[in-house]
């Protein structure tokens, strides 16, 4: 496979590199019992786990680069090649394998070829990928232009809150649910924000901004939004 540009490639995830790691523990595994010292004790099974493993790895960085909004065709030609470099280190880890694979020059493009097969059995045109939340600036115009009563400095505040928190979470690709755990409050309480029902506090929004700097590899500032009409309505339901 030529040398490859991928420098507009998304970095991996903490998650799939620990996938990467679960894949090569269980192929060492997997190797380890058809390997006694330096003697190969079953070469066609030995040589059948490289060729499945080869495509769990494909697999595995395939299916993160291809759910990217700005995928490129030619990721899936590094995802061919990371995956059988990946399958090559664990294998040359072991001296009989190898041996195993040096005596017969057709095996390691064997190796290769499966993975080109697979990749081009299970190609699949990728689709943009849905947003998460409808096109931000879209939803506070239609917000705002819903026939009602004018908006107070308050809700506009709140919404424009909401708006830049829906575009961020859009970019990190980052689900309510997740960021939820992150903060350490409820979903619902998620949800009330991203609609411009509640404003956050500021420990949360502080919070907020906290996560998607880690996310997105960058300082976020978020829009601070005003309170004060949270306060009224908690006040009158008191009352």
């Amino acid at each position: 496979m030529d040398e490859l540009e991928v420098s507009d490639m998304p970095p991996l995830t903490d998650e799939v590199h620990a996938e990467l790691r679960v894949l090569e523990r269980k192929l060492y595994a997997a190797i380890s019992e058809c390997v006694s010292n330096y003697d190969l004790l079953d070469p066609q099974a030995a040589f059948e786990y490289l060729r499945t493993f080869a495509i769990k790895f494909y697999n595995t960085y395939y299916g993160f680069y291809s759910q990217y909004p700005e995928y490129e065709s030619h990721w899936q030609s590094a995802a061919e090649k990371f995956a059988f470099g990946r399958v090559v280190k664990c294998a040359t880890s072991y001296t009989s394998i190898r041996n195993f694979l040096a005596t017969d020059s057709t095996r390691v493009p064997r190796i290769k070829k499966t993975i080109r097969k697979h990749a081009e059995a299970t190609r699949k045109t990728p689709k943009k990928a849905h947003s998460l939340f409808p096109n931000p600036d879209d939803w506070l115009k239609g917000m705002l232009n819903t026939p009602t009563t004018p908006p107070t400095f308050q809700v506009i505040s709140k919404l424009r809150f909401a708006t830049e928190l829906r575009r961020l979470l859009n970019e990190a690709r980052l689900k309510p649910e997740r960021i939820a755990e992150e903060i350490r409050i409820q979903p619902r309480n998620i949800y009330r924000h991203l609609s411009g029902e509640n404003a956050p506090s500021l420990t949360h929004v502080g919070k907020y901004e906290e996560v998607l700097t880690r996310a997105l590899g960058r300082k976020i500032t978020l829009p601070t939004p005003d309170r004060r009409q949270n306060a009224s309505k908690t006040s009158s339901k008191r009352q």
